[in-house]
């Protein structure tokens, strides 16, 4: 017989370190119905859900703007090396992107009168 009312501290801990387990499973191992554990996996952010099939969850992208030393009072801003490196790098995708963008048959000449 499964246990009836809301889920406790123990049971939400388990859930959320046991995402990646077939959910039949985490029902049987917390004896809880279906329709309880899935309204709290559904609560939870999205980054902590992973399907049963294992995927991947990609990490977000560094920012560029984030990778800059700021002083506390916002007075002054200084590029970090990996900020530098971030940019260089940033740079030569949008120079390259650039190039294939030029049309050399475009280009005209304006006559002397």
């Amino acid at each position: 017989m499964t246990k009836k009312g809301p889920l406790g501290k123990i049971e939400k801990f388990y859930i959320v370190n046991h995402l990646e387990i077939d959910r039949k499973k985490l029902y049987e191992d917390l004896d809880r119905t279906k329709n309880i554990v899935d309204k709290f996996i559904k609560t939870l952010p999205k980054q902590e859900v992973v399907t049963s099939s294992k995927q991947e969850v990609e990490a977000p992208k560094p920012n560029i703007s984030d990778q800059f030393a700021r002083t506390e009072d916002g007075g002054a801003v200084v590029m970090t090396p990996n900020a530098s490196e971030m940019a260089d790098k940033k740079s030569a995708e949008y120079r390259s992107k650039a190039k294939s963008r030029v049309r050399t048959s475009c280009v005209t000449t304006i006559k002397d009168k």
